[in-house]
């Protein structure tokens, strides 16, 4: 639809939602000016569908979600070669984000400005960098492909405005200089993702303040962390409770405390003494050095039995085993 933005469709206040689906939009807006989006979804905007749309070629952005737009859903959609973000959130929440491809093209595949508690799951991320900027927090990110495209937090520039607590987890990220990049963020995780495919797996920088963040999985060798950065390595296992003849216990609670007591998750065994897995954050690297965490104490608790305390100072394998005796 050339010369026209994509409108999103609002629902009747009756009736089965439709969606916004099947829609090419290429060529909006001013190509000297760089002004226009394909698509532009703002206002305050919410629960839109999307479906299998294709965006490129567009004067400024792909697809814009703008202030105060949320709970938007997007499936599908194809957005590349725009001149500036494939896909740009800002201050837009809750949007729910799968099997979109963003980019090649432009600056970014995405730009998540400021947003919160957006959903990523199953897209595919191409030719350059997604970046997470400002208070953008409680985002999650799961299963996605980033292809020659690294995932870079950043805070907003000039500002002391940085992500925070985000997650990532699974997926894979390849075919890029740096795979994670930290610059002066803090409580953001990293799980299960495999970063093999890049020449740095993490980089990490303080520019304008300290970065603290978590990897949880395979610690890959290939870091690169400045004197004011700090990333938390942890390994997931399980607690298999169990009593005097070996037989499973099954309602036992269990506690995690790291190394100055203070608790780090509580969990209850099932039908086969197992709780479900857990994360112990084993060491941290600090600049080039490794600081360890441990030992972590377990204790375990369950009527009839003595209550359990052990301190664990390795983990090895997905699973630690805690013997109770008649209490």
């Amino acid at each position: 639809m050339p010369g026209q933005p994509v409108p999103p469709r609002h629902p009747a206040a009756r009736g089965k939602q439709q969606p916004v689906a099947d829609n090419t939009a290429t060529d909006n807006g001013d190509q000297r000016t760089h002004v226009g989006y394909g698509i532009d979804i703002s206002g305050g905007s919410h629960n839109n569908v999307l479906e299998n749309n294709r965006v490129h070629g567009n004067a400024d952005e792909g697809i814009h979600i703008g202030t105060g737009s949320y709970k938007n859903r997007f499936v599908g959609n194809t957005s590349a070669d725009n001149y500036r973000e494939n896909l740009y959130l800002l201050l837009a929440n809750s949007n729910v984000f799968v099997r979109n491809t963003l980019g090649p093209g432009g600056v970014n595949s995405l730009y998540l400005k400021d947003s919160g508690g957006n959903l990523f799951e199953g897209n595919t991320f191409r030719g350059n960098t997604a970046r997470i900027v400002g208070d953008a927090r409680d985002n999650q990110f799961i299963d996605n492909t980033f292809s020659g495209a690294g995932l870079h937090f950043q805070p907003y520039k000039g500002t002391t405005r940085s992500p925070s607590n985000n997650r990532v987890t699974g997926g894979a990220i390849t075919d890029t200089r740096e795979c994670i990049r930290f610059t002066s963020t803090r409580g953001n995780v990293v799980e299960d993702t495999d970063l093999g495919g890049c020449r740095t797996a993490v980089r990490s920088e303080s520019p304008s303040g300290p970065s603290d963040n978590i990897l949880i999985g395979t610690l890959p060798a290939a870091l690169t962390l400045d004197e004011g950065s700090t990333l938390a390595h942890g390994q997931r296992a399980s607690v298999h409770v169990k009593d005097a003849a070996g037989a499973p216990v099954a309602g036992a609670k269990v506690q995690g405390q790291d190394a100055s007591g203070a608790s780090m998750w509580e969990a209850e065994t099932d039908a086969a003494g197992n709780t479900p897995p857990q994360v112990f954050i084993t060491e941290a690297r600090v600049g080039t050095r490794t600081v360890p965490r441990a030992p972590f104490t377990l204790i375990v608790t369950k009527p009839g039995y003595a209550a359990e305390t052990q301190a664990v100072s390795t983990i090895e394998g997905a699973s630690l085993t805690v013997s109770l005796r008649p209490g």
